[in-house]
């Protein structure tokens, strides 16, 4: 995403389609709930500014805490949301904007390819090979890079409260994960854990002296 943020774009749809990308991988919410927020999903909850919204596959309401990355963006339009934009649009704004800051790594991935150009209507097939990631970019990236970048660092149950995936099982399959990583995550977790320990001094109340 770094790449993404530090690229900037001359063209005022790509700049604004740029923002809402950003805000959607650290929110981790379908297209079809992102491009809804308006200001009125700006809320203060606990001394905290959050996203507050209504998903609208589950019918949960989720509350997510604005991340320091996502915070200029919001600013800079006095705390509200980029221009409204569809979601058909900022799929293919966000391929131009991949393309732009140099995202071409070549990957594995299905797309759609016209096999016939002179029927009518046009015949497409979705076929598997090896492109260029910014083709194959869409706005699902949002949701994913949200919960595979925080999972490292982030209690799995507080993501899947703002993800909204059924089970931790779920979860982990979403982002490509075996059960078993539960294990290495608790390890590194009580590891992290025991290094604070050390470090942090204890003070023992010694008896006054007579």
């Amino acid at each position: 995403m770094d790449d993404i943020a530090k690229t900037p774009f001359t063209r005022e749809a790509l700049e604004n389609a740029k923002d809402w990308l950003l805000i959607g991988c650290f929110i981790g919410q379908r297209v079809s709930d992102l491009l809804k927020l308006k200001s009125s999903n700006i809320q203060d909850m606990g001394g905290f500014k959050m996203i507050v919204l209504t998903q609208q596959k589950t019918g949960k309401e989720v509350a997510i805490p604005i991340h320091d990355k996502i915070k200029p963006i919001l600013e800079k339009r006095n705390w509200s949301f980029p221009e409204p934009l569809s979601a058909v649009n900022f799929n293919l704004h966000i391929k131009d904007i991949c393309k732009l800051a140099g995202i071409k790594e070549p990957i594995e991935g299905s797309k759609m390819i016209c096999i016939d150009e002179e029927a009518e209507p046009k015949v497409y097939r979705k076929i598997k090979g090896v492109y260029p990631k910014w083709e194959l970019v869409s706005s699902h990236i949002c949701r994913r890079s949200f919960a595979t970048n925080f999972y490292a660092d982030t209690p799995t149950a507080l993501l899947i409260n703002i993800t909204a995936h059924s089970t931790e099982k779920q979860f982990l399959e979403y982002i490509g994960k075996p059960a078993k990583d539960f294990s290495v995550q608790l390890a590194e977790y009580w590891q992290k854990e025991a290094l604070k320990d050390k470090k942090e001094p204890h003070l023992t109340v010694m008896k006054e002296a007579n």
